[in-house]
């Protein structure tokens, strides 16, 4: 599974750099405005169901097919109502280009919809290896399509079919492996919707909230300034997470049916998403955090010098990357305990403050004022949420996050370091200057994380590891190598 999700990483991150030297900024920016508007469908039409799915006890067959039925019914009606209200879309951003885009990307919703709905009962069973294989495949397809189109010189519509290709070869392929008959059945579906809409209706809640949290930035963007400075800052909040959002799809696919399995036990929840969340910022916080530092050589120098000004937009967003790595895996803890009402309260207050702090911030700075906003005022939220579900699910703060605090803090530390040592070879070529950072960085990130935080190193090799992996570190490791890892002999 590790080994899949490394190759898509490496394919994705091929693909994203032979696209930013195809593609102008003003095609970024016109499909992300496209896919914040469309963004709405995907957002109301799950209505919970697939995180139902995978928290429910047991499964009858009746249930499934009328989530099932409800998902696909729900889903082909947003997708008309995106083609009806795509001429609003563009109305709306002021630019009837979008409009297309916007129509032509419905095609992709059904599609999303069957897709989430079939990964779901995946992974209810587990099934985290196959999902993997099927995400690779997924990868592969749409890079192929996305990279061909931009060759061929057809600029957006490239990003176009992408999405449209990523939804239709996810869903052939979850479904073709699916060993749990489904069917439409309206009889079905009126006799479980009780249950549905009990559940969807807060899950739903949250699902639109969080699309307006994470759109309203593509949204004001699009509507108060240029299509490239949309570009810009979509190229920055896309590449600022590429590696994160890998990590934490992975985080959140694990977590809800684990998290659920241990719903009865608290305490135990708590272990382990301390242990899920350091494992994630140990992947998350070190590449992100180096590339912050050094964003003034890496752009330009991997992308294209087109890019520049998505630097600075791209080193504030960083800070957000890594706060919403500690925060993000609360959301299915509360799932999981059969609570979606509560994050729902919560993070319905987000909405208008945030938007008040877009408008001003790209009012005032442009595109660097957003990110600002982001920045603050969203990391601020995403903390207070935190705080929140930590004081109900009776969690203490410091006892749970110190590890995660600790990796965060030595992430910071080396890529100041490694900035420092970059100045002791100023006559060396940027690929060799930013391979002496690396260097730097890794052997004081490391240093700090054996000799400050070993007993995070140890929560992590006993959750990645397991007691067969350590068993065997045990028997072929030498002790002082084990010793100096922090890897525990049970």
């Amino acid at each position: 599974m590790a080994a899949g999700r490394g190759v898509s990483q490496v394919i994705q991150l091929a693909t994203s750099i032979v696209l930013a030297r195809l593609l102008v900024p003003d095609d970024f920016g016109l499909i992300a405005m496209a896919v914040a508007i469309g963004g709405l469908a995907r957002a109301v039409g799950d209505f919970g169901v697939s995180a139902l799915v995978v928290q429910r006890e047991s499964l009858e067959s009746g249930f499934v097919r009328a989530a099932f039925t409800l998902n696909l019914i729900t889903f082909v009606g947003l997708a008309a109502v995106q083609i009806a209200l795509a001429p609003l879309g563009g109305l709306v951003l002021s630019d009837k280009r979008v409009v297309g885009i916007i129509a032509v990307l419905a095609l992709a919703v059904p599609l999303q919809g069957l897709a989430s709905f079939f990964q779901a009962l995946l992974r209810r069973d587990l099934a985290f290896s196959r999902i993997a294989k099927l995400n690779l495949v997924a990868v592969v397809v749409t890079s192929f399509v996305a990279c061909s189109l931009a060759l061929a010189g057809l600029g957006v519509w490239s990003l176009v079919a992408a999405q449209i290709a990523a939804a239709a070869t996810m869903a052939l392929q979850a479904w073709s492996v699916n060993r749990i008959p489904v069917g439409l059945d309206l009889a079905a579906a009126r006799r479980w919707l009780p249950e549905i809409l009990s559940f969807g209706k807060f899950a739903t809640g949250n699902s639109v909230v969080n699309y307006l949290v994470q759109n309203m930035d593509y949204l004001l963007i699009g509507r108060l300034l240029p299509t490239a400075q949309l570009g810009f800052y979509y190229f920055a909040f896309e590449k600022s997470r590429l590696l994160s959002r890998r990590v934490l799809d992975l985080y959140s696919g694990l977590a809800l049916p684990v998290f659920s399995r241990l719903s009865h036990d608290t305490e135990r929840v708590r272990r382990a998403y301390q242990t899920a969340t350091v494992a994630a910022l140990f992947l998350i916080a070190p590449m992100v955090s180096y590339l912050a530092f050094h964003a003034r050589l890496v752009i330009p120098l991997v992308f294209g010098e087109q890019w520049l000004p998505s630097v600075i937009v791209f080193q504030i967003l960083s800070i957000h990357v890594i706060v919403n790595a500690v925060t993000s895996g609360i959301g299915s803890v509360l799932y999981a305990v059969g609570r979606p009402d509560i994050s729902f309260k919560i993070v319905r207050w987000i909405v208008l403050p945030l938007g008040l702090a877009y408008f001003a911030g790209a009012r005032l700075a442009g595109i660097v004022g957003v990110a600002l906003a982001v920045a603050v005022v969203k990391s601020l939220f995403s903390l207070i949420k935190l705080g929140v579900c930590f004081r109900f699910l009776h969690w203490k703060w410091i006892p749970t996050l110190r590890p995660a605090l600790a990796v965060i803090v030595g992430a910071i530390v080396a890529g100041l370091c490694s900035l420092r040592s970059m100045r002791l070879i100023p006559s060396a070529s940027d690929w060799v200057g930013l391979l002496f950072g690396a260097v730097s960085y890794c052997l004081v990130f490391g240093l700090l994380q054996t000799t400050v935080n070993r007993s995070g190193l140890t929560l992590v090799w006993r959750g990645v590891l397991g007691s067969g992996g350590l068993e065997w570190c045990r028997s072929t490791l030498p002790t002082v190598l084990r010793s100096v890892l922090a890897i525990p002999d049970a």
